[in-house]
């Protein structure tokens, strides 16, 4: 996973931008999620190879837990808007495409 997220997990690395949080299993990274601003996720990544076993929604109660803002936020890939409805997540707005990428803003609303 590394190798293939060495950009965005260099990204997070910077605590003043950014809050991230991990999930491993057992000493393995499995995925992680970063946000921003208190409410935006800016990542959120599992391995593929560990897709659907709930560590994506486990990550995301772990940021609502966290969080004292009323929504969070994303820019949800076009394949995986159907994981973050599943979440709760609703569209904002259609797709866009910015620099080649596909993209459906989204939001989450919290219970104050």
């Amino acid at each position: 996973m590394r190798a293939a997220r060495r950009s965005d997990i260099t990204s997070i690395a910077d605590t003043q931008t950014y809050r991230a949080l991990k999930a491993t299993l057992g000493s393995k990274l499995v995925g992680y999620i970063a946000w921003r601003e208190g409410n935006y996720v800016a990542q959120l990544y599992v391995c593929p190879q560990h897709q659907r076993l709930g560590i994506g929604r486990r990550l995301i109660e772990a940021v609502k837990a966290q969080t004292s803002s009323q929504s969070l936020e994303l820019k949800a890939s076009v394949n995986a808007i159907g994981f973050y409805r599943r979440c709760g997540f609703i569209k904002t707005d259609g797709e866009q495409v910015v620099k080649g990428i596909r993209y459906v803003p989204m939001v989450l609303k919290l219970e104050p």
